[in-house]
């Protein structure tokens, strides 16, 4: 749950759909492959916080050129959402809460860690402007208006209502 996903979430989005749209230019494709990567998730009530860590994961994809950095953040952040299900399945309320609070504590350490070792090797990351043939309405068109992307919007949100609906 942890492991399997994030390695081939990230090579789907990251390594096959962000690559070729970077020639638009690499916020746009960031941003564009953190929109499906949501997508894919099919959960409305998860975008926000899946547009947001696919911003996150294309950036340090983008700005390491490589695609371990951000299968080793989408793995943890996966780990961290099984480990609180382990916790809230397995202890009581105050030991799982207890436990969570560590393990974020752990987590947050480990990544100021990472963060000022990034720092420490004062890499400069511009984001590339890519090719102008097309303007910005025109590339999101290219994406999203197509019949692939329709149904599976369409599908997401059958799938979110149904899910809210049973609940």
């Amino acid at each position: 749950v942890a492991i399997i996903p994030a390695i081939l979430e990230e090579v789907a989005i990251r390594g096959v759909l962000l690559q070729p749209l970077r020639r638009f230019g690499d916020g746009f494709a960031i941003v564009v492959s953190a929109v499906i990567f949501s997508l894919l998730h099919g959960n409305m009530v998860q975008i926000p916080y899946t547009v947001i860590a696919g911003i996150y994961f294309g950036y340090v994809m983008v700005a390491t050129g490589s695609l371990w950095p951000s299968i080793i953040l989408h793995f943890l952040n996966n780990f961290y959402s099984v480990m609180i299900t382990a916790f809230d399945s397995n202890f009581s309320a105050t030991t799982a809460n207890f436990l969570t609070l560590g393990t974020l504590g752990a987590m947050t350490v480990a990544g100021i860690f990472a963060f000022n070792k990034y720092r420490s090797m004062n890499y400069k990351v511009s984001l590339a402007k890519g090719v102008n043939s097309l303007n910005t309405a025109e590339k999101i068109k290219s994406v999203f208006i197509n019949i692939p992307m329709i149904i599976a919007i369409i599908l997401m949100v059958v799938t979110t209502l149904t899910s809210i609906s049973e609940s």
